[in-house]
Parts: C-alpha cells; sequence; structure tokens
C-alpha cells in the first residue's frame, strides 16, 4: 500500500481536481491510502472546495493550510465555483499545514510515506524550516528523513526550461532542490503536455459532481485538460513501473530557468515516458477520472 500525502496548488489549474480524483479512485482499488491533503496557495476557497471534492469521492481527508487565506486571488478560481454550486459543509478537518504535516511524519513507520507535490513549494519549506513540538523532538527535516520513502514532484521542463510550479517563487524552488534531504523524482512538464484526459466528464461522473463541474468551469465548456498532476499521482502509485533519467542535479537560475545535469552523486532524476507509453497511460488515467463515485455524493445549493 502506498501511503500519500498530496500537496496542491488546488484552484491554480483544473488537473490538481483530476488528480485528487484520480487518487481517490486509486484508494478504492486498494492501491493507495490518502493520508491528507495540504493546500499552497493562500485561496479562501481552496480548502473547502478540496472538502467538497473528498466528500464527493467519499473521504473526508485531513486538510493542511498556510496560515493566511486570500479572497482576492485571481482567476481562474474554479474552487470559488465549486463552493458556491456545493456549498461549504460544516466541521471541514482543515488544520495548518506545518504543524498536520508533522503530526502525520510523526506517527508514520520509517520510511512509508510518499509525499506528491503538484503545486508550489511553501509547505515543504515550511515543514523543513519547523522547529520540534509537541508531535516530535525532531526538526523538520530529520522528520522528513525518518518518515519519507520517496518524493514526486510535478515541476520543471528537462532538460531544461521554465515552468509553472517552479517560477512561483524561485527562490523556495531552489531551497527545495538544495535542501530537501531526500531524492527528488520529478515529473516534467513535457511528459504530459498533450496528453489530454478528463473531456466530456458529466458525460460519466454526473453535473452534480464537483470534479466534473471544476473541469467545466476552468475550461468554458466540456474539454479536458493536459494530465500533468494526474500522471504524477498515477506514477507515484505504481512504484518500478516507469522509466528514470540516471541520477542528476536539477538546478534554477533567477530568471525561472532550470536545468537538469547528469551527476553519479545527485540525488535527483527525471521521468522518462516514450510517446509510444504516452496514449496507454492517458488511457488509464482517464478511465481513473472518468469513474462515477460510488460512494457518497455532495448537492449543490437549491437541489432538491
Amino acid at each position: 500500500m502506498i501511503h500519500l500525502i498530496i500537496d496542491t496548488d488546488f484552484q491554480m489549474d483544473v488537473d490538481d481536481a483530476g488528480a485528487l480524483a484520480v487518487a481517490h479512485a486509486l484508494a478504492d482499488d486498494g492501491v493507495v491510502s490518502i493520508r491528507a491533503v495540504m493546500l499552497n496557495t493562500p485561496s479562501r476557497w481552496g480548502a473547502p472546495a478540496l472538502d467538497i471534492v473528498n466528500r464527493a469521492c467519499g473521504r473526508r481527508l485531513p486538510i493542511g493550510t498556510l496560515p493566511h487565506s486570500d479572497e482576492s486571488v485571481p482567476e481562474p478560481e474554479y474552487a470559488r465555483s465549486v463552493v458556491e454550486r456545493f456549498g461549504e459543509e460544516p466541521g471541514a478537518p482543515v488544520e495548518d499545514a506545518v504543524g498536520l504535516y508533522r503530526r502525520l511524519l510523526s506517527e508514520a513507520e520509517p520510511g512509508s510515506l510518499t509525499i506528491v507535490s503538484i503545486g508550489f513549494f511553501d509547505n515543504l519549506i515550511a515543514l523543513l524550516d519547523s522547529a520540534p513540538d509537541t508531535h516530535s523532538s525532531l526538526s523538520g527535516a530529520d522528520l522528513v528523513r525518518s518518515a519519507v520513502g520517496r518524493t514526486l514532484v510535478m515541476g520543471g521542463v528537462f532538460p531544461e526550461g521554465r515552468e509553472f510550479n517552479f517560477v512561483g517563487d524561485v527562490a523556495l524552488t531552489r531551497r527545495l532542490l538544495m535542501e530537501w534531504p531526500l531524492p527528488i523524482e520529478f515529473v516534467g512538464f513535457e511528459t504530459a503536455a498533450g496528453m489530454i484526459t478528463g473531456a466530456d466528464l458529466t458525460r460519466d461522473r454526473g453535473s452534480d459532481d464537483p470534479v466534473a463541474h471544476a473541469y467545466a468551469v476552468y475550461n468554458r465548456g466540456e474539454s479536458g485538460r493536459d494530465s500533468w498532476d494526474p500522471l504524477t499521482v498515477f506514477v507515484a502509485a505504481h512504484p518500478g513501473r516507469f522509466g528514470w533519467s540516471h541520477s542528476g542535479s536539477v538546478t534554477i537560475e533567477q530568471d525561472g530557468v532550470n536545468r537538469f545535469s547528469a551527476d553519479s552523486e545527485g540525488s535527483h532524476r527525471t521521468l522518462i515516458l516514450p510517446d509510444a507509453d504516452g496514449a496507454g497511460v492517458a488511457a488509464e488515467i482517464d478511465g481513473l477520472l472518468r469513474r462515477p463515485n460510488g460512494s457518497a455524493r455532495v448537492r449543490y445549493r437549491g437541489a432538491s
């Protein structure tokens, strides 16, 4: 069983909603367990929207948030539309992301957790900087060394380029690349660009499904989306299946350009997904994403 913590910029791009739906489908199949979902943007609407999707998929999961929220996060803001349509539910299990990370890592068996980062790095750097507390006498970095077995990051363009998650805060990205105390596996922009999944979701998930609604709002219609984040979750759930580069080091310049350099002593590697494999992987991801929820449904305001 793969034990996932998903750290997402849910609300910035709808493939985050797709990734969460894929994770829930994999959990339904007994492939993964989702320990928590962390939100790495200050969106006021992100946490309640995450809770809506989690409940619709039959799980009310802990949600970790940044210390502050902001109602002025610019469009596209599909998370707000999800909340306005389906309504917030009292008692959402929301807490500070760093505290939630420290609690989960302190309770975990050594090396048992997989962190999947599909957004920015605010939470991960704050975790590294965290001091001993009531959850653990270990520093944040030592907690990561103890509890985390695998770290996957959707970010970067390889062998080089500029990518959204990396350029959101170049200083934080550089710190992650230099200071994360474990190896990192990168799913680059190029691996899933053009891998479209999630078209016409209302046909399979239904019009009263928040994931289908998010895709329709974001796309202003029923077209799908490139599969960067769903692919990262899918890869995390299937260790040993995919090919990777040789060991190396990922670096980033001040202008946001990242590069991968081969280095036998490096702690980074990048996903290699041959074109011949792309269509089959896309079909598998699309099948998970399209799966109707067999458990709890949420109802939007005004529904009968």
